[in-house]
This record gives structure tokens, C-alpha cells and sequence, in this order.
């Protein structure tokens, strides 16, 4: 682990060239691993919103429940966890939800 000081810059990445190249990076970096979890779950349709909580996201947490990649600390992930039913397997096979009627997704 490196130990070095850290302080938020407000705005950074209009005031800093590296933490602008940073947040570009991150960003791209972020999108493509969305696109790859959208083929692992395309029913949540990551490929188009990137995780951010829009209606067609927040539509299918309802219907097919959270996978293992939503936090749990997001409210709208946290009203769905109650009607997740994980079945026997589940775990060694990938876990990818279910919805309210317990059938797998």
C-alpha cells in the first residue's frame, strides 16, 4: 500500500491538466466495464446507461432484482434486495437475480 497525503481539489478537473486526464481515463474506464457486465446481464441494459439510475434501469431492478455487481447501499437497489430469492447454486454458477416471482433472469 502507498502511504501519501491526499486532499479534494473542488472542481479539479478544470483546474488541473492530470486530474482532467484522470477523470477522462476513469471514465472510459468505467464505460467499458459497463459494456462488459451488459453481457453478462443484459437484462439491466448497462451498455446504454452505465450503471446511472435511469427509468429502464430502475425498471429492471424491479422486475429481475439486484445482481451481485448493484451496491447495495443505493436506495433503489436496497428496496429491491427484499424480493431477491437466491436459489441453491446460485453462487457457484453466477448469481445474475431474480425477480419478485423467484424465477431466475
Amino acid at each position: 500500500m502507498i502511504s501519501a497525503k491526499a486532499f479534494a481539489v473542488v472542481r479539479g478537473d478544470a483546474k488541473s491538466f492530470s486530474i482532467a486526464c484522470a477523470s477522462v481515463v476513469a471514465k472510459v474506464t468505467r464505460d467499458r466495464l459497463m459494456e462488459r457486465y451488459d453481457a453478462l446481464y443484459p437484462q439491466y441494459g448497462f451498455g446504454a446507461h452505465k450503471g446511472y439510475g435511469t427509468r429502464r434501469h430502475e425498471a429492471a431492478l424491479r422486475k429481475h432484482g439486484p445482481c451481485e455487481i448493484h451496491r447495495r447501499s443505493f436506495e433503489p437497489v436496497k428496496s429491491c434486495i427484499k424480493a431477491v430469492i437466491r436459489l441453491p447454486g446460485d453462487q457457484e454458477e453466477g448469481y445474475r437475480g431474480t425477480g419478485i416471482s423467484g424465477k431466475n433472469s
